[in-house]
C-alpha cells in the first residue's frame, strides 16, 4: 500500500493521518467500469493513483455531458462535495482506462478532516482549484466564440 502514496506525499508524511490512512484500501477497476452512479450514496473518498475517470451527466434526452476528468494524483471534487454535504451523487463516474485508486471510507474521511490540518488543506485546495476550473470553463462556454472553442477542443484532443 505504501507504494500507492507516491502521488500524495503530503498525506503520507502527515503523522496525524497515519492511523486513519491504515483503514484505506486500494481498488483497481478496468476501463468502462462505473465508479459511481447518479443517486448512489457516497461511501469513500477516492484518490486516483493511476488512470482516468470521466465524470459526466446524462441529460434527459440521453446526451452525455462531460464535467471533468480525474487523473493521476487527483481526487474527485464531486465525491468531496457529496461527502461534505452528506448527499448522493448527482452524476456518474466511469473509468476511461485501467484505474488504481486509494479508497478512504467516509467515516475516516470525516475523522481525517477533523484531526489533520494537512488533510484539510489538501481536500479544500483540490476543491478550490476544481471550482476555479469549472468557473473558467463555464465562462469559456458562455462567453467565448464558438470557432475558438472548437479549435481549442480539437487541439486538446490531439494532446491526450
Amino acid at each position: 500500500m505504501d507504494s500507492l502514496w507516491h502521488n500524495f506525499p503530503d498525506l503520507r508524511t502527515d503523522p496525524a493521518l497515519a492511523p486513519i490512512l491504515a483503514s484505506a484500501h486500494a481498488i483497481t477497476l478496468p476501463p468502462h467500469a462505473h465508479v459511481f452512479m447518479p443517486g448512489a450514496p457516497c461511501q469513500n473518498y477516492l484518490l486516483v493513483v493511476r488512470g482516468s475517470v470521466r465524470v459526466q451527466l446524462l441529460t434527459e434526452n440521453g446526451r452525455e455531458v462531460v464535467l471533468y476528468h480525474v487523473r493521476d494524483g487527483d481526487s474527485c471534487v464531486l465525491t468531496t462535495s457529496c461527502l461534505l454535504g452528506a448527499t448522493r451523487y448527482p452524476a456518474g463516474g466511469i473509468t476511461e482506462t485501467d484505474v488504481t485508486a486509494i479508497a478512504l471510507p467516509a467515516v475516516e474521511f470525516n475523522r481525517a478532516l477533523a484531526q489533520s490540518e494537512g488533510f484539510r488543506r489538501f481536500v479544500f485546495g483540490n476543491l478550490g482549484r476544481r471550482l476555479a476550473d469549472v468557473i473558467a470553463r463555464m465562462e469559456e462556454v458562455a462567453c467565448g466564440p464558438v470557432d475558438g472553442r472548437l479549435a481549442a477542443t480539437l487541439l486538446s484532443l490531439t494532446r491526450d
